[in-house]
Formats: C-alpha cells, structure tokens, sequence
C-alpha cells in the first residue's frame, strides 16, 4: 500500500459557533506558530469549523483509496472542561468517512485520527481527491465545565494522509 501525506494551502473559519480561529493560516506547516479559539463559561461554547483545504493530491486517478488519516497538531491550555473535540473530511460537501472524535493534550502533540483501511466498503478513487473541493474541518464544542478559567486551543498544523493502492496492488484491473 502506498500513502501521501500533504498540508493545507488554504484555511478559514467556516459554519456556525460563538468563537472563530485567529490566524487561521497558522496551519500550514508544523512551526509552532498557532490558529487560535478561547472558550470560556458560561459562553463562549463553541468554535466555528477550522477548515483547511486545497491539499493538492495528485494520486493517479485509477488508484483505489483504501484509508484517510488526518493528523493534528497542536495543545489546550487547560484540561478541566469535558469538551467535544471533532474532525471530519468533505469532498464537494459530503463527508468521506465518519467523523473522528479527540482530544487535544495540555502539551504539543500530534493526534493521529482514521487509519489505513477505514473507509468502510466505500469505493473512493484517486481522482476524487485530486480536488480542491476536499476539505477538512474541525470544530470544539463544550460539555461540561470543571474550572472556570478559560481554555485556549492552539492548533499549529493540520495534515491529511490518504492511503491508496494501484491496479497492478490489488490484483485486478478496474
């Protein structure tokens, strides 16, 4: 199996939610430099969506994609909130696999969200990712406050990983 991984070249603040990103742009390489949201009790609750996009895959186009991982770097200030940390990949609007739940740690590091073979019996090609119209987006919403302080969560890079195989790979011509 063969894989790819690739960062963002475009990046906003998308959807609905009390806070937005700062510095959304922040996300396209791992340099300790951050998009920013600051949530706080009673409000506010929740972020809008962190959208990172144009990822510039060129995987040959008859090529089967076998998984997705999205891999997301970055910290919270504080870890007394129960927050719903969630992540999800769109083409054209319509989701690629379910979407992940997580946690960011109260120190830098790297979550690894999907897996090599995750997509659930979908029949994914190579050039349905060779598009601008993929995405991947974030959002954090919160549950249940332990600590009235509030949390910063910094994120400092997002990538996608597909993994895919070709023809020759799987034995059999599409």
């Amino acid at each position: 199996m063969l894989s790819v991984t690739k960062s963002p070249t475009a990046a906003a603040n998308t959807g609905t939610g009390a806070t937005s990103w700062a510095n959304v742009n922040n996300i396209f390489t791992s340099n300790n430099t951050y998009a920013t949201a600051t949530l706080d009790d009673p409000s506010p609750i929740d972020t809008s969506f962190l959208t990172a996009q144009n990822f510039g895959f060129s995987i040959p186009l008859n090529a089967r994609v076998m998984g997705i991982e999205v891999l997301i770097e970055g910290l919270c200030s504080n870890a007394n909130y129960d927050e719903n940390y969630s992540a999800e990949v769109l083409i054209n609007g319509l989701g690629v696999v379910d979407s992940f739940v997580f946690d960011l740690p109260t120190s830098e590091g790297i979550i690894t969200l999907g897996s090599p073979n995750n997509l659930a019996g979908e029949n994914w090609k190579g050039a349905d990712f060779n598009t601008n119209d993929l995405f991947v987006r974030m959002k954090i919403e919160l549950a249940l406050v332990f600590d009235p302080s509030p949390t910063t969560y910094s994120i400092d890079h997002i990538q996608l990983r597909l993994y895919y195989e070709l023809p020759s790979d799987l034995g059999h011509v599409f």
